[in-house]
C-alpha cells in the first residue's frame, strides 16, 4: 500500500518569462508526474514576498510502483537541485493518497413520494458519501422517478454496508435499484 501520494510544492518564482521552465526542470529530471501548476498573482502586493516574485504551487506524483524510499530520495534530490538553482522553496508536503472507490446507483420508483431525504440519510449512514445526484421526476412522459447517485467510499466494509442498505431500502420503499 502506498504511504505517500500527491506532493504539494510551493516555491517563490521570479515573475518573468522562462521561470516556470526553470522550476519544473528538477521535477522532470527526477521523473515527477506533474498534476497541476498554480501561480498566485493575487499576492503581487504581499510585502512578505520579494518584489517581482510570485508563489507557484506545483502538485506532482511519482510512479505508484516506485518504493517509498525511492520517492523520498527523489524529493530530497529535487530540494537540493532547487537550492542549487537558487529556487526558494516556501513549503513542501506529501499528502496521504486515498483510495476512493465509486459506486453508481440508480433508484427507480416512488423515490420522491417515499421521502428522498430519508433515503439519502440512510445511504450516507453507511459511511459512504454522495458525490453527485441526478434525478428524473415522474411525469406524463416518464411514469416512474429515477435518481442516479454517484457514491464514494474508501473501505470495502462501507461498500458491503451500502449494498445491504440498498437492498433493505428498496424493499422498504418498493424501489428497484441498479448498481455498477
Amino acid at each position: 500500500m502506498e504511504e505517500s501520494g500527491l506532493v504539494r510544492l510551493t516555491v517563490l518564482a521570479r515573475d518573468q518569462p522562462g521561470e516556470l521552465i526553470r522550476i519544473l526542470k528538477p521535477l522532470s529530471e527526477h521523473n515527477a508526474n506533474i498534476q497541476g501548476v498554480f501561480h498566485d498573482h493575487s499576492r503581487d502586493g504581499d510585502k512578505t514576498l520579494a518584489t517581482g516574485s510570485v508563489p507557484v504551487e506545483i502538485t506532482f506524483t511519482f510512479d505508484p510502483m516506485m518504493s517509498e524510499d525511492d520517492k523520498k530520495q527523489r524529493i530530497e534530490q529535487i530540494k537540493k537541485d532547487m537550492a542549487g538553482s537558487k529556487i526558494q522553496i516556501l513549503n513542501i508536503s506529501i499528502e496521504m493518497e486515498e483510495t476512493t472507490k465509486t459506486e453508481h446507483v440508480i433508484l427507480i420508483g416512488p423515490i420522491f413520494e417515499t421521502d428522498i431525504h430519508d433515503s439519502i440519510v440512510q445511504i450516507t449512514g453507511t459511511g459512504a458519501r454522495i458525490a453527485d445526484m441526478q434525478a428524473a421526476i415522474a411525469s406524463a412522459d416518464t411514469p416512474q422517478s429515477t435518481v442516479m447517485f454517484k457514491i464514494e467510499y474508501e473501505k470495502d466494509e462501507v461498500q458491503a454496508a451500502l449494498l445491504k442498505k440498498l437492498s433493505v431500502l428498496s424493499k422498504q420503499k418498493k424501489l428497484k435499484y441498479i448498481t455498477s
